[in-house]
């Protein structure tokens, strides 16, 4: 972008949510080894942008500002500016001409773009479904995020409920986003979480002789003769 004659590296970890007072334990794990790669990078000559930011929207940053009694705007403007200076103290080299702040209009007009365009083009729609719901966080939880029933954050229990959300059609893509991992260089363990996480199959629909035509889908003989 900046002309710069160098080869380019770009090094990005996952931006922290402002939903406590700081920084917590787990936050300078990933910084520091990030950081050392952009360090390294540097020294080897090439152009690097390691960007800093902050995913301040949510239900943990809400929650937060409800145990608090402050409204969120103020308790995310209070927080960004005290992860700001821990960061800083930390010593890594983010680049702070580059912050993200997701509350910043001028940047969740285009998330707010994006999801416009999958919803015209059917990519995004409206459901009622089970979820995982942390009785504590007060918010949804991913199947990964549950541990013996209990939430992985904070070790409250996870019950299931109904609840009416916006979800995307990304199995539209799962063939493509299968395929694909031949393509980047993941290690291989990294692809077969992948894989194994979208979960293609190679099966056949069987529609049994009854009343009601039931159709079984099995991706072994044994187990259709088991569903008959």
């Amino acid at each position: 972008i900046t002309g710069d004659p160098r080869p380019k590296f770009y090094g990005l970890i996952e931006f922290p949510y402002p939903s406590a007072a700081g920084l917590h334990v787990g936050h300078p794990r990933p910084f520091t080894a990030m950081d050392i790669i952009c360090r390294k990078k540097r020294m080897q000559g090439y152009n690097v942008l390691n960007p800093i930011g902050f995913d301040a929207f949510g239900l943990p940053t809400e929650n937060f500002a409800i145990k608090n009694h402050i409204h969120p705007a103020i308790v995310t403007k209070q927080n960004i500016e005290n992860f700001t200076r821990q960061l800083k103290m930390l010593g890594y080299g983010f680049d702070w001409d580059r912050v993200v702040d997701t509350t910043d209009p001028n940047y969740y007009r285009w998330t707010q773009w994006i999801f416009l365009q999958l919803y015209k083009h059917g990519l995004a729609y409206k459901t009622t479904m089970p979820v995982n719901w942390c009785t504590s966080c007060k918010c949804v939880l991913a199947n990964e995020e549950v541990v013996e029933g209990v939430c992985e954050r904070c070790g409250a229990p996870v019950i299931r409920k109904e609840k009416s959300q916006w979800m995307l059609r990304i199995t539209k893509y799962a063939d493509r986003l299968i395929d694909d991992l031949d393509d980047v260089d993941y290690i291989e363990r990294v692809k077969t979480q992948q894989r194994n996480w979208i979960g293609r199959s190679t099966g056949t629909e069987v529609t049994f002789q009854t009343n009601t035509g039931t159709t079984s889908r099995s991706t072994r003989p044994a187990s259709i003769r088991c569903s008959a």
